[in-house]
């Protein structure tokens, strides 16, 4: 009997597992296992979607991984560059970059890889070993269709544009990394993505592509039986600072506006801010699940964006009745500035779709 070829999938997101279950179903043949990475810092929100991915029935194996610079003190920082640094000099990428992931995975036999781009280490790992593997990106953000950098200091920058240039590792998001040629990548709209060095780009979720199979795992994966709301908010998780007393005004924008309506604030992935009212009903919830799979239930109600996100080209698609807020330069670092006009203009979003408060 033919031995069943595998695949692996590594995600930190509710929107890059949404783009896994695209592409499994896409590839019956292949025994799938995944990798949950670091999401928000909180052990709950891996939870969460581990029980998403055993109710969509696709893995035989599900794997934690914490890894992140989140929390990595300043001389833990040094360590890991020292490393890089002498892994590349010695030439024992192959080597140490396999072991590195065998930790996480146990036997790294897959055929097939899906990845996230170069933020993370784990991710470049992957994306290394696409020189004897098929790896595939998955599609990221906004960054993918905006000119910016990182809101990094000089110190990290330097040592970001020195990773980048060996291409080991590129958690700045400096464009066109050199190992994106060794990958296939996936994107919602191939056209407009900036970064051009790709093996191959392929369409992400295409028409003729929703199978019965792919709405069959959506519907086991996640519950959404509260539909009845007014308004839909979909929250950021910052404006590139750590004062998030803008949430606080767009919560008092809403009072103003949409005191006598129910109104679904859907927090982003990283946003842990508390969304609360006297004046109006606000109920902050599905913060793991995807806007995508969100709007394709509730299609009727009215969007507001606090900031630009990728789930903006699926509404442009569609005949949604949508708004984005827009911030005083007070409220909003330079960089997310920048990045913002950027996208609102790929996008060409007409200025009565974009409100300032």
């Amino acid at each position: 009997m033919e031995k069943k070829k595998k695949a692996l999938a590594e995600i930190t997101g509710p929107y890059r597992l949404l783009q896994v279950f695209w592409i499994a179903v896409q590839y019956p043949d292949y025994e799938w296992d995944i990798v949950l990475r670091y999401i928000d810092g909180k052990t709950e929100t891996v939870k969460k979607m581990e029980k998403q991915c055993i109710d969509s029935g696709l893995f035989s194996n599900i794997f934690l991984c914490m890894e992140t610079n989140r929390e990595l003190s300043f001389w833990g920082k040094v360590k890991k560059s020292i490393y890089l640094v002498l892994v590349f000099l010695f030439f024992q990428r192959d080597r140490c970059f396999k072991r590195d992931i065998e930790k996480v995975v146990g036997c790294f036999d897959y055929d097939l890889i899906l990845t996230e781009p170069s933020f993370a280490l784990f991710s470049c790992e992957l994306m290394y070993f696409g020189k004897n593997h098929d790896v595939c990106l998955l599609e990221d953000g906004t960054w993918e269709y905006a000119q910016n950098i990182f809101p990094y200091g000089i110190v990290m920058r330097f040592i970001g544009r020195f990773f980048f240039l060996l291409g080991i590792y590129n958690f700045v998001g400096y464009k066109n990394f050199s190992l994106n040629k060794r990958c296939i990548k996936y994107a919602s709209n191939p056209s407009e993505l900036l970064e051009k060095n790709y093996k191959e780009v392929r369409m992400l979720f295409s028409e003729n592509s929703f199978s019965t199979e792919y709405n069959s795992v959506l519907k086991k994966t996640y519950d959404i039986s509260d539909v009845d709301y007014d308004l839909i908010v979909f929250t950021t998780d910052g404006l590139g600072n750590t004062d998030e007393s803008f949430k606080g005004k767009v919560i008092a924008w809403l009072e103003e506006h949409y005191s006598d309506k129910k109104i679904l604030i859907k927090p982003h992935p990283l946003d842990s801010y508390q969304y609360s009212s006297s004046k109006c009903n606000l109920v902050a919830k599905y913060k793991t699940i995807p806007g995508e799979v969100i709007l394709s239930i509730i299609s009727d109600t009215p969007i507001i964006f606090m900031y630009p996100s990728t789930l903006l080209m699926f509404v442009k698609k569609g005949d949604y009745d949508y708004m984005i807020l827009d911030y005083s330069d007070d409220l909003i670092n330079s960089v997310y500035r920048h990045s913002y006009d950027e996208f609102i203009s790929t996008l060409s979003i007409p200025d009565n779709n974009i409100i300032k408060i």
